[in-house]
């Protein structure tokens, strides 16, 4: 009953909702049944890694700034503009 409302939904509102249909993949093989798990159970380790990636990428781009910036060029600089 709810792949067809899905596919009502699809037909009817946008066809955004056939890519709905594409989660019976999940149900279907237990291996992705398995990775879902994995991600879900350990969803807060995953928060704490995903923090200690956006840390180091921003110490990463702050070095980068002050350290490296007489590096970058700015091509589409033209000293006879006014703004």
């Amino acid at each position: 009953m709810l792949y067809f409302g899905i596919s009502v939904l699809g037909f009817q509102v946008d066809q955004l909702y056939y890519s709905f249909h594409l989660l019976d993949v999940v149900v279907k093989f237990p291996t992705l049944a398995n990775v879902v798990k994995a991600v879900t159970m350990n969803a807060n380790q995953l928060a704490w890694t995903f923090l200690l990636m956006i840390i180091t990428i921003y110490i990463f781009t702050t070095v980068s700034f002050f350290y490296m910036q007489d590096t970058v060029v700015d091509f589409s600089f033209n000293v006879n503009d006014s703004t």
